[in-house]
């Protein structure tokens, strides 16, 4: 039997590299890898597309799942964890691709992450306090910023005694710890999902754990916010105020009926804290760049958001 590394054929190396946790494929002459914070690019592990479709078969078909012209996307987790996304024609227009992202498989928790330069004593000492008191929050920023290793070190953090639901579409939480529970769709689509949540929250969880967090999903753990339980959220934005915007979109366009004033009031009530990562260009390094705890609105209806901790990454 093949190991995972050698499902990726041309790509086997860099599969194979611990220094290596992604890379993708745009296009047979247009691959990239990031190693160690650093984005490679390499135009020659394929001579054609054919061989591009063949490693994406050869990946599908260990976990059985294939894609097709009436099927042309997939996004799979593989033995090892590894989380690969696949997409050819008619959907890819230019070429067939491929995403690859490995599970991090290494211990991290807050200490971990002031030893990387990632938060300091500060902000470390304001998400464990935080995290201790179970409030609810958010963590956010855009692509490749680090979001899920630092996902990881936070439930690291929790208090050992209490039990930690997850529900993810497709899983990419790695941890070690007891009264740890994880969950995934069968088929990754975002209808399994909302199901998924509607299913896992009901399972007397201290923390509950929802990713990917948009559209009805979002609308979904941010009612579960305001309930009884502590909820820790990972979704994309490019902060605070850009986060709590995107919410109220998933809200508008989810929700049937409500006010936009309604909505805010609804999303202010429910976030305690949110946590946004950056990725310096420059250097690679991700960093916790702002933590602002939301306050509730201001009399102008905008939110209020206070600011505790910052960092330019320097």
């Amino acid at each position: 039997m093949k190991s995972v590394s050698e499902l990726f054929g041309p790509l086997e190396k860099y599969h194979a590299d611990v220094d290596i946790f992604e890379f993708c494929v745009d296009a047979f002459d247009d691959v990239y890898v990031e190693k160690k914070g650093k984005i490679i690019s390499d135009d020659s592990a394929f001579k054609s597309e054919e061989e591009i479709r063949k490693v994406i078969d050869n990946v599908l078909g260990s976990v059985n799942r294939k894609i097709t012209p009436e099927n042309p996307y997939a996004d799979v987790r593989l033995a090892d964890g590894t989380r690969v996304i696949a997409t050819i024609a008619p959907m890819a227009t230019r070429s067939a691709n491929l995403l690859v992202r490995k599970p991090v498989v290494q211990d991290v928790n807050l200490e971990t992450l002031k030893s990387w330069k990632a938060v300091d004593d500060k902000g470390a000492q304001i998400i464990k306090d935080a995290l201790m008191a179970g409030k609810n929050i958010v963590l956010t920023g855009l692509a490749g910023t680090g979001k899920m290793t630092m996902l990881n070190a936070f439930i690291t953090e929790m208090n050992p005694e209490w039990r930690v639901v997850a529900a993810e579409k497709n899983t990419e939480i790695q941890v070690n710890r007891k009264r740890f529970v994880s969950l995934e769709t069968m088929n990754g689509t975002q209808s399994e999902y909302l199901d998924l949540v509607k299913k896992a929250y009901p399972m007397r969880a201290d923390y509950f754990v929802g990713t990917r967090a948009e559209g009805e999903v979002a609308m979904k753990l941010l009612e579960y916010m305001r309930g009884e339980v502590s909820v820790l959220v990972e979704a994309t934005a490019s902060g605070a105020s850009d986060l709590l915007k995107r919410f109220e979109v998933s809200g508008l366009t989810s929700l049937s009926g409500i006010h936009r004033d309604d909505l805010r009031m609804m999303i202010s009530d429910a976030i305690d804290l949110v946590v946004t990562m950056k990725r310096d260009e420059k250097t690679g390094k991700r960093f916790i760049e702002h933590i602002g705890a939301v306050k509730g609105l201001r009399e102008n209806g905008k939110y209020d958001i206070e600011s505790l901790y910052n960092d330019n990454g320097e």
